[in-house]
C-alpha cells in the first residue's frame, strides 16, 4: 500500500522527537529549518539541519543561520536533504556553497500485515525493566559496534552506549520507549528499541553481538518491535539505515520497503591549498 506524501514528511520530524533525549541533545527552530544536534556525538549524522523549507531568496540566510548555530556548537555545519527539501535545487545551491556529500540513508516503513513473529530455537525476547538490564543493553551495544568487518557502521566512539544508557523511558511523556533483549539459550545477544507517539513508530538501536549474527535474532528482534507498535496502534512504522548495506537488504527481505532516501551535505572545512 502506497504511503501518502505528506506522511513520509512527517515522519522526518517525528524522527527528531523520538530520538532528542538520546543521539539529539536538543532542536532548535531555525530560519526555514530545523537544526538537530548533540552536546557529545560529534559526527555530522547527529548535527545537522533538516526539514528544510525556505523560499529561494533567503537560502543565503538559512545557510549563514544553520552555520552560525552549528559552529556556535562547535559542530560543522551539515544539511539533510531529501525530496521534500524546498527548494528542490537546494543540492545545487549549498554545493555552491562549499558543501560536500557525506552519506545517503535510506527511510524504509514496514509494508506488510501484521507479522507472526516465530522465535529461532533458544531464543528468548524480553523488555528492558530497570538498569541492570538497560547495562547490559549498553555493554551489548558497545560490543556491537567495536570495528568488526561485517559492521555497517564500523567502531562507534564509546558517546554513543553512554547517551544509550541516559536515555531512560521513564523521563518522557511525550513518547513510548520500549528496550529489548535478545537473549540466546541464556545468553544475552542482542538488543533494540521501538518508540512511537500518535500513528507513527520508529525501531532503532537494532545490534548483534558478533558471536550471534546469521541466526536470525536480528531480523526477529525487529519483527516484534513491528509487532508491538501493532498493539500500539501505530500506522507508519519506520527505520533508518545507510544506503546499499546489508541492513537495507534484511529490512527489506522481512517487509521494509525503502521509501525515500535522505542525503547529509557537510561544509568542506579542509584548508585552502
Amino acid at each position: 500500500m502506497a504511503i501518502e506524501r505528506h506522511i513520509l514528511q512527517e515522519s522526518e520530524g517525528y524522527n527528531y522527537d523520538f530520538l532528542t533525549g538520546c543521539y539529539f541533545t536538543g532542536k532548535r527552530q531555525l530560519i526555514g529549518a530545523t537544526a538537530v544536534w548533540s552536546d557529545s556525538i560529534k559526527e555530522p549524522s547527529w548535527n545537522f539541519a533538516g526539514a528544510i523549507d525556505v523560499e529561494e531568496d533567503k537560502v543565503t540566510r538559512m545557510v549563514a543561520d544553520v552555520t552560525s548555530f552549528l559552529q556556535e556548537k562547535g559542530r560543522l555545519p551539515s544539511v539533510v536533504i531529501t525530496p521534500f527539501t524546498h527548494p528542490h535545487n537546494l543540492r545545487e545551491e549549498i554545493e555552491q556553497r562549499g558543501f560536500i556529500h557525506k552519506y545517503t540513508e535510506v527511510w524504509m516503513f514496514y509494508n506488510e500485515r501484521r507479522p507472526q513473529v516465530l522465535l529461532p530455537d533458544g531464543l528468548n525476547i524480553k523488555k528492558v525493566e530497570d538498569d541492570a538490564e538497560k547495562a547490559v543493553m549498553v555493554d551489548l551495544f558497545n560490543r556491537a559496534h567495536s570495528g568488526a568487518e561485517d559492521e555497517v557502521y564500523g567502531e562507534l566512539p564509546p558517546e554513543y552506549g553512554e547517551a544509550l544508557r541516559k536515555f531512560d523511558p521513564n523521563l518522557f511523556n511525550d513518547r513510548s520507549i520500549t528496550h529489548y533483549l535478545g537473549i540466546m539459550n541464556g545468553i544475552p545477544a542482542g538488543y533494540a528499541t521501538l518508540i512511537n507517539h500518535d500513528k507513527f513508530a520508529g525501531i532503532y538501536n537494532v545490534g548483534i553481538v558478533p558471536e550471534f549474527r546469521r541466526r536470525g535474532i536480528g531480523s526477529t528482534l525487529t519483527l516484534n518491535a513491528v509487532n508491538d507498535a501493532f498493539n500500539q496502534n501505530s500506522e507508519y512504522i519506520f527505520l533508518i539505515t545507510e544506503q546499499g548495506t546489508s541492513n537495507e537488504r534484511l529490512y527489506n527481505h522481512i517487509g521494509f520497503t525503502t521509501e525515500f532516501t535522505s542525503e547529509g551535505y557537510v561544509l568542506d572545512s579542509s584548508p585552502e591549498d
